[in-house]
């Protein structure tokens, strides 16, 4: 069985990126063939994936997107196979992993959904991938949205489980561990240690995180370190911003080790202004480390349901979060209850399934159409 997957850029640290590393994994563990086309690839794919570039060029990202998708499309008409996955929004699709929210429930305006060509163009290609005959989706926010606007049928869709890495179910979590990481960050035990975890500081509101920090009182303000860890590339930026502010706050870059970050800190807080899902919520609870979130995330949820948080309400107000916040610090307690509701929670394999999930998706959808 040959699959092929597609993506427009290939690097490992993004969150589609890291579900088609895994599931690309999980596939060839079934001996199924892999081939995963994409127009950038800045890091090595796992060993027994085979890798097409198909570059373009082009003056806006819209533009370079449509041209991967024709070229894409010229690529598997020369070259059959059973199995097409899109990692992304595009045509000619089999199934469509919906990484993203739905655009449509975000892009309300149709004269401008008319006019600008890149909502065109995004809300085109978006229309295409759901029309898909299989879509894996994520939440049931998203999966409600889909429906809304696209009348896509609940039997074409398929909620995918949480599919965090496996290393969050074995590593230590002993104080005694906890200690040495802060002792590596040099944080001291009496330190409040706040932690955000993002590829892209803008879209998950890295600002909005020392704005908060800003309207802390003094004592507060005192008590609380922040780490953020990220690679994003305007992180200077970020980091002059924090000094303007005299906010006592790290950026140690990529941090391949998040766990070490989690075990170490005391609450995460993501502010984020767009978030489909937000793997690194679950991350955090089955770190054991609470969370501060909006509802606008979609893994926000499972915080919900499990009480290992705060979730605040939609639109973002800096008030309510430094409010939120401030309770959080003054009442210890809240945090302690926080964390015993969600230990042991790591145990579930639920929270780890999404690559063997989608692996038996794949297999079952060749099996139906025949190809295997």
């Amino acid at each position: 069985m040959q699959t092929v997957l597609v993506i427009y850029k290939f690097f490992a640290r993004g969150g589609a990126q890291r579900d088609l590393i895994r599931t690309a994994e999980a596939l060839l563990a079934r001996k199924v063939k892999v081939l995963v086309l994409c127009a950038e690839a800045g890091d090595p794919l796992p060993d027994g994936c085979q890798l097409q570039l198909l570059p373009v060029g082009g003056l806006s990202n819209h533009s370079r997107m449509k041209k991967f998708e024709r070229k894409a499309a010229k690529f598997l008409q020369q070259n059959p196979v059973d199995v097409v996955v899109g990692f992304g929004r595009m045509r000619h699709l089999d199934i469509y992993f919906a990484a993203d929210d739905c655009l449509r429930s975000r892009w309300k305006n149709a004269l401008l959904n008319c006019l600008l060509p890149r909502r065109r163009t995004f809300l085109e290609l978006e229309r295409s991938a759901v029309a898909s005959p299989l879509v894996l989706t994520l939440t049931a926010r998203q999966e409600q949205d889909y429906r809304k606007f696209y009348q896509l049928d609940a039997a074409r869709c398929r909620r995918m489980p949480p599919g965090i890495d496996r290393k969050y179910q074995l590593f230590d979590r002993s104080e005694s561990r906890r200690s040495e990481l802060r002792k590596k960050y040099q944080i001291s035990e009496d330190k409040f240690l706040l932690v955000q975890a993002a590829a892209s500081f803008a879209t998950k509101g890295v600002d909005r995180s020392l704005a908060i920090l800003d309207t802390l009182p003094p004592d507060l303000r005192s008590s609380v370190t922040l780490l953020v860890a990220g690679d994003d590339k305007h992180r200077n930026r970020y980091l002059r911003l924090a000094e303007m502010l005299k906010l006592d706050v790290r950026f140690p870059g990529g941090v391949d080790t998040l766990e070490d970050v989690y075990l170490a800190a005391d609450l995460m807080i993501h502010p984020a202004r767009n978030e489909a899902a937000g793997m690194v919520l679950t991350e955090a609870l089955c770190s054991n480390l609470p969370v501060l979130t909006s509802e606008l995330c979609g893994y926000a949820e499972y915080i919900t349901a499990s009480g290992g948080g705060v979730v605040l309400p939609e639109p973002f107000k800096l008030e309510h979060w430094s409010l939120a916040l401030q309770k959080l610090l003054k009442e210890p307690e809240h945090l302690q209850q926080c964390r015993k509701n969600i230990a042991g929670l790591y145990k579930n394999d639920f929270w780890y399934s999404r690559p063997e999930v989608m692996a038996g998706e794949i297999i079952d959808f060749a099996r139906n159409k025949g190809s295997i």
